[in-house]
Formats: structure tokens, C-alpha cells, sequence
């Protein structure tokens, strides 16, 4: 998705078309079926310069969140992985004060259901709700803290992403883009037998 610093315009066009209060009345009720479904538009606008991301996040009732997710989490891990992930796009404050909400339902998960395929993803992403608390809970459990998962958060991001695409694009050869890393492939000169 690298291309979609290009299309900046467009994307700040579909994330500022959404009807914002309808979709966070929406969430905050939401079944764990749906707590995902803006996690993609979240990513997506990453690419753009708006800050529906955040304000949306910020936006919601933390109360009716929480209450909501204390009712499901249990027995929808993943969905549990994918909400918190979806929280970490709000403001500093607010993910602080959803970190502490859920750091209780984070530590019984990783206490409770040891085996459970989700068990570390889990624990990574309330690690990147609130690095703070994660390494907290971390500790507390004897977990090793791990990675945070990485956002494009600087136009200077998107600026050298665009300079190095351009660049070559001109040079002619062929190029791999990892997250927002450019560079050159160079084939090795194949040897005569």
C-alpha cells in the first residue's frame, strides 16, 4: 500500500466522506464481529493528511467501549487483538485511559489462556496501545516486551518515501519498497560457463 502516498487527496476524499457520527454510535455498540471493520479505513488513512483516525478514536465513549468489550473478549481473541489495535490510533490521553481500562482483561487472558493462538499477538497489541502499561504487564507476567507495530506518522515519512520512489523510477531499474524503505535491486552478473 506504499503507492497511496501518491494519492493523498484521494485518500483524505474517502476517509472524510464517512459519516462520522453514525459510525462511532455504530462501534461503540458494535459485536466483535464488526470491532475491525475501521481498523482497514485507520490503516488507510495513514496515507492521507486527515485526522479522522484519531478524532474517531478520541470521539468514542470510553465507558460503552470498555463495558462492550468486556462483555465479548473472552471468547473472541482475535477481535479483542483487532480492537485495540483500532484504539491505538486515538491520541496519546485517550489510549493512555483505554491501556488502563483493559490492562486487567489483557493479564487475565495471558494468564488464563496459555495455549490460545492469539496469546502473544495479544500482548503486542496493548503493547502498542500503550508501551508504558505493556511493559508493565510484561514484567508482571515474565513476558518478553515485544516490537511495536510501526504507523507511517511523519510527513517526512511519506516525503522520503516519495523521493526515493521517484528517484528510481528515474534511475530506470527496478526497486523493492519494504513499509517505506526504497531500494535499487541489483542483480548479480551472471557468470559464463
Amino acid at each position: 500500500m506504499t503507492e497511496l502516498i501518491f494519492f493523498e487527496k484521494e485518500v483524505n476524499q474517502i476517509v472524510n466522506s464517512i459519516d462520522f457520527n453514525r459510525v462511532k454510535k455504530d462501534f461503540e455498540e458494535a459485536t466483535p464481529r464488526y470491532w475491525g471493520s475501521l481498523l482497514s479505513i485507520s490503516m488507510l488513512n495513514q496515507y492521507g493528511t486527515s485526522t479522522f483516525s484519531k478524532d474517531f478514536v478520541d470521539a468514542l465513549n470510553l465507558n460503552k467501549v470498555v463495558s462492550n468489550i468486556e462483555k465479548h473478549y473472552e471468547v473472541n481473541l482475535h477481535e479483542f487483538r483487532v480492537i485495540m489495535y483500532q484504539l491505538s490510533y486515538g491520541s496519546d490521553s485517550t489510549k493512555k485511559e483505554y491501556a488502563k481500562a483493559l490492562q486487567p482483561m489483557v493479564e487475565q487472558v495471558m494468564q488464563r489462556f496459555t495455549e490460545k493462538e492469539d496469546h502473544e499477538d495479544i500482548l503486542q497489541a496493548f503493547y502498542n496501545l500503550d508501551n508504558e502499561l505493556g511493559k508493565e504487564s510484561c514484567k508482571k507476567l515474565n513476558k518478553a516486551v515485544p516490537n511495536t507495530r510501526k504507523k507511517i506518522k511523519k510527513p517526512s515519512d511519506k516525503k522520503k518515501s516519495k523521493l526515493g520512489i521517484a528517484a528510481a523510477e528515474k534511475s530506470g531499474e527496478d526497486y523493492v519498497m519494504i513499509e517505506n524503505l526504497i531500494s535499487l535491486k541489483k542483480e548479480e552478473p551472471k557468470q559464463e560457463a
